[in-house]
């Protein structure tokens, strides 16, 4: 890794001109959608589901009870955590894309 990318990792993962998810980002969309306290564990996430269509990259991180949607590196969507969202042929289903 050169120099470039290192200081890009140390501001927040910046890499190739994109600029780094803001964790403060997922948090304002779980705050906003009352995914957090009151029983929602979001500290410890147990999985990530990542798959490209076309050009566009969609990741799925969970926890035990709440999952993110991340379209490329925004997060887009936080839903209360479904077992049958393992293993979905269509994971994006389950969320709903703001307008």
């Amino acid at each position: 890794m050169g120099e470039d990318e290192q200081r890009a990792c140390r501001r927040g993962g910046e890499r190739a001109g994109q600029p780094a998810v803001h964790v403060s980002e997922v948090y304002d969309l779980l705050t906003e959608r009352g995914l957090i306290g009151d029983g929602f564990f979001v500290e410890e996430y147990t999985g990530i589901h990542s798959w490209l269509d076309g050009p566009v990259r969609y990741t799925v991180v969970h926890s035990r009870t709440v999952a993110v949607l991340f379209v490329d590196i925004r997060p887009v969507n936080a839903i209360v955590f479904h077992h049958n969202l393992l293993g979905a042929n269509d994971q994006t289903s389950f969320f709903a894309f703001p307008q």
